[in-house]
């Protein structure tokens, strides 16, 4: 089944799931559930019901078989003053094997390097992209956006804008995306703190929210002085269709950074950046984008954003091959970082100057030819 996890239906996933108990009962349910998607309680509950059946031998599926692993033999100390956290992990699918490879002595950091591996592998899918990889079109989205089909966005990804006479787009926003994305498509946009509220409750009428994001700006930003603030991050809001189904999302620890006194412009506050918590399950992904300065967007269009920013979030809410929308695409940059990251484009604006600044920068930084509608 080439279907992303992500977008089985529960029959096609509950079938994967049978598969692979078939083809190693052996395999710990948490570790079923890494590969099959889906909750290790869902695979416990499927298992007992293939015993019951008679599917499975009822002997094979023992979660114990972990114990006669021959690296355990070499070293029984291992277990000794083990945490939950690493009782839990040293049962989990190839994580012994993964600490004789490197003759590691935790479990906990030997699953944390498979989540890695797996995670690395799925970015770096091959993928290759046909003639139609990229769409762009003018395009107001008050219209509805009828040039893109139902259900066949997996990410919509854009920088809206920020003013107040902009905040009614967003039901626009919402109902398109709300149409156009599949089950369990996201939504993320991001936006101003200012008419936050507003933003929230407009988009709210066609999607769930789901959570918000933060981007940490390269050396924060003026201060505001009607509000009385200064800050160093804008907000992503984050909304999906349906259920969220796709990499979960945590609380980052923050540190402050020191930058010395040239670097920093006047008016502003000292940045943050991500501190990478110490134990990251698997499929979890952060909820701060850290963005580093990045002056070659702003010469394109004073309000683009940096394209790492984007790309970031491509690789954690999208896979390769997926199609991602943007449609505010001002000067390019989320159809530029979905190409690279080798996912479809659709990208719109309303400003045809935009759309061919969009075409300009997907030929000279892609370099592929780019389908108008």
């Amino acid at each position: 089944m080439n279907k992303p996890k992500h977008q089985l239906t529960r029959k096609e996933r509950r079938s994967q799931i049978e598969n692979c108990i078939k083809e190693d009962p052996s395999l710990s349910s948490r570790g079923i559930a890494r590969i099959c998607g889906g909750s290790h309680v869902t695979v416990l509950k499927i298992k007992e019901e293939m015993k019951n059946t008679g599917l499975i031998d009822q002997m094979n599926t023992s979660e114990e078989t972990w114990r006669k692993h021959p690296y355990l033999k070499k070293n029984p100390r291992i277990l000794e003053n083990l945490s939950e956290h690493g009782k839990r992990a040293i049962k989990a699918d190839g994580v012994l094997d993964m600490m004789e490879a490197k003759k590691l002595k935790s479990p906990v950091y030997a699953q944390r390097l498979i989540f890695k591996e797996a995670k690395a592998a799925r970015n770096n899918l091959y993928v290759e992209l046909g003639e139609d990889a990229c769409t762009l079109f003018v395009a107001d989205i008050k219209q509805g956006l009828p040039q893109v089909n139902d259900n066949s966005v997996d990410l919509l990804l854009t920088d809206a804008p920020y003013d107040r006479g902009s905040v009614p787009l967003f039901v626009d926003l919402g109902r398109v995306a709300n149409r156009v994305l599949r089950k369990g498509g996201v939504l993320l946009c991001m936006v101003g703190q200012s008419y936050l509220p507003d933003q929230i409750s407009q988009l709210s009428k066609h999607l769930k929210y789901h959570w918000t994001l933060a981007c940490i700006t390269p050396h924060g930003s003026p201060f505001l002085y009607k509000k009385r603030l200064t800050t160093g991050w804008k907000p992503i809001l984050m909304f999906v269709k349906s259920e969220y189904t796709g990499d979960m999302a945590y609380d980052i620890v923050r540190a402050p950074i020191e930058i010395s006194e040239k670097e920093v412009p006047p008016h502003t506050q000292p940045i943050e950046v991500v501190e990478k918590l110490s134990e990251n399950p698997e499929n979890m992904v952060d909820d701060l984008v850290y963005a580093p300065a990045d002056k070659a967007e702003k010469e394109l269009l004073r309000h683009a954003q940096p394209l790492q920013v984007f790309e970031t979030l491509i690789e954690r809410f999208s896979r390769p091959g997926d199609c991602v929308l943007d449609v505010f695409c001002g000067s390019g940059t989320t159809a530029v970082a979905a190409l690279k990251k080798k996912r479809k484009v659709i990208a719109c604006d309303k400003d045809e100057n935009r759309v061919e600044m969009t075409r300009k920068r997907i030929e000279k930084e892609v370099g592929i030819d780019v389908k108008s509608i």
